[in-house]
């Protein structure tokens, strides 16, 4: 299938459906449908159609919502203290950036461990959120707009970040300059080579076609970093939160047991669900 969309990763635009299913949208009764297009040359995936043509906008990204880590903040710190461990493995120390920060829920985590913290995010409750609660530097712009210095961060972290964005080589440009000469990237995305698809298919919490542009495995992730001037210093696969439990006591027991279950079977095959890797300047 050829479309005009060109891969960011190596050029071609030459795909082929690898997935197809129904999607239920956010307060939508019906079901559309929608394909994961993967490229023959390097195996970079799409989602088709794409839900919006150009890069989320403020406007667009009001709509999203951060109630989840606004009424779960603990599990949240926890999920963020995991990832926190790899940053603090390679830099203990200096200025951190969080692009698309949320909640600030990471930065506090880092502000807590003696880092110099910056955070920019496009929602404003979110914004407001992270600046009444744990009172962090925290800018309502995108990261083009507030024009860091170049080599000015020692670790740049983004989480759940570049699957929305449509032009991904501009974000990881602008990346590339601000971070410092041995300055340490990390990305956090949906791991579209997850046992985790394949047990929940249209249900899997990472294809969001309403909002996800890109799906990305361990292999399509590293090339694209490597295309943008990155080599990859680790890969980890690590399990989703689950948040939503039902009320009643016993069905929250099975559960919370059957996620335990699943994690514990993703994380031998290291085929869990969400994908992070760590990542060096060139």
């Amino acid at each position: 299938m050829q479309l005009n969309q060109i891969c960011p990763s190596c050029g071609n635009n030459n795909y082929f459906v690898e997935y197809s299913g129904h999607f239920k949208y956010v307060e939508k009764i019906e079901q559309r449908k929608f394909e994961v297009l993967s490229c023959t040359k390097c195996g970079l995936s799409r989602t088709n159609p794409p839900p919006y043509e150009d890069d989320v906008t403020a406007e667009i990204y009001q709509d999203f919502s951060f109630n989840d880590s606004y009424e779960n903040p603990v599990l949240w710190e926890s999920f963020f203290n995991q990832m926190f461990k790899y940053a603090n493995l390679y830099k203990p120390s200096g200025k951190i950036l969080d692009i698309g920060c949320g909640s600030g829920f990471f930065i506090q985590l880092a502000n807590k461990k003696g880092y110099d913290t910056y955070g920019v995010e496009l929602n404003k409750e979110a914004v407001e959120y992270a600046r009444k609660t744990f009172s962090l530097n925290i800018q309502n712009i995108d990261l083009v707009s507030a024009n860091f210095p170049d080599n000015y961060f020692d670790i740049i972290t983004c989480s759940q970040l570049l699957e929305h964005i449509a032009k991904p080589n501009d974000l990881l440009k602008e990346i590339h300059r601000i971070l410092k000469d041995d300055g340490i990237l990390m990305i956090e995305v949906p791991n579209f080579a997850g046992l985790v698809v394949k047990i929940w298919k249209d249900k899997w919490s990472g294809f969001q076609p309403q909002w996800h542009i890109w799906q990305f495995k361990p292999k399509t992730l590293s090339s694209l970093l490597e295309r943008n001037n990155f080599i990859t210093k680790n890969i980890v696969c690590r399990q989703n939160i689950y948040t939503g439990m039902p009320q009643n006591i016993f069905k929250k027991i099975i559960r919370i047991t059957f996620y335990k279950l699943l994690e514990k079977l993703t994380s031998i095959f290291n085929k869990s669900d969400k994908l992070l890797i760590v990542a060096q300047k060139l």
